[in-house]
């Protein structure tokens, strides 16, 4: 009987530090997972300001191509 006991508390412990580890393991996917969301979010508005830039630029060469043009 002493032996079952000594079982049940060797996998109730086994029981509690697998829930502990898989707790840990939660928490620190969500951090990365809140990470990649930032990355993401940074990503889109530098694409955004080099969407905006290379337009700037290409208006400032057809605007210089224009005036070589007509002179």
């Amino acid at each position: 009987m002493q032996n079952l006991d000594t079982h049940i508390a060797k996998i109730t412990k086994e029981k509690k530090n697998a829930e502990e580890s898989n707790r840990q393991l939660s928490e620190n996917l969500q951090a990365e997972e809140d990470k990649v969301n930032h990355l993401q979010k940074l990503k889109q508005k530098l694409e955004a300001n080099l969407d905006e830039v290379s337009k700037n630029m290409l208006q400032g060469v057809l605007i210089r191509s224009d005036i070589f043009h007509s002179y």
